[in-house]
């Protein structure tokens, strides 16, 4: 079996085949775009006032979900079209501190809600290295034990035109982080 074919499948005792890595170590994500709309809500019947959120918010943004193979699931990151600091979410926003409880991190895209270069590394930096390093904390590993980094296969993951794109930096500043490529189409 060639090497690496396994590497997402630990064993019974939650090992990785040939490299005795934890479970808790490979993580993955996945986004999608949310746009708030909707003009119905949901209340008891005969309520005299029903609060709507969102009715006016027209932004769309994507939700970067991560999540390790041994099932916990890490902050999100929000990524917002535009570039000023009022195109994120206010912080007089409904769901604002828990969201700052849980680790959420909102970003901007390029010119878009889309994962930029830029996104892709400050999702790397405040949620996928503070995960890493308490992973490693928690399992007695070195600081700098190899992850698993699973990605579909998108521009913004795949391109290593310049050193500044996402592949080279993610080389260059983290090597112990292993991308891997899950192909197009599959489920």
């Amino acid at each position: 079996m060639p090497d690496g074919t396994r590497a997402g499948h630990p064993n019974r005792d939650g090992k990785f085949p040939r490299s005795g890595h934890s479970a808790g170590l490979p993580i993955t994500l996945d986004r999608f775009s949310l746009l708030p709309s909707g003009k119905k809500t949901w209340a008891e019947r005969g309520s005299k006032q029903v609060t709507v959120h969102g009715h006016d918010e027209k932004r769309q943004m994507t939700m970067m979900v991560t999540s390790s193979c041994s099932g916990e699931l890490l902050p999100f990151q929000t990524v917002w079209g535009g570039k000023r600091i009022d195109s994120l979410p206010s912080p007089a926003a409904d769901g604002w501190a828990e969201a700052e409880a849980l680790g959420f991190k909102h970003t901007h895209g390029d010119t878009r809600h889309w994962s930029s270069r830029q996104s892709m590394k400050e999702w790397i930096d405040e949620i996928v290295i503070p995960y890493h390093a308490r992973m490693c904390s928690k399992h007695n590993f070195p600081p700098q034990e190899r992850m698993l980094l699973l990605l579909d296969v998108w521009p913004v993951h795949t391109a290593k035109t310049s050193d500044e794109d996402f592949l080279p930096w993610l080389k260059a500043t983290y090597p112990w982080i292993l991308p891997r490529f899950i192909p197009g189409g599959c489920r």
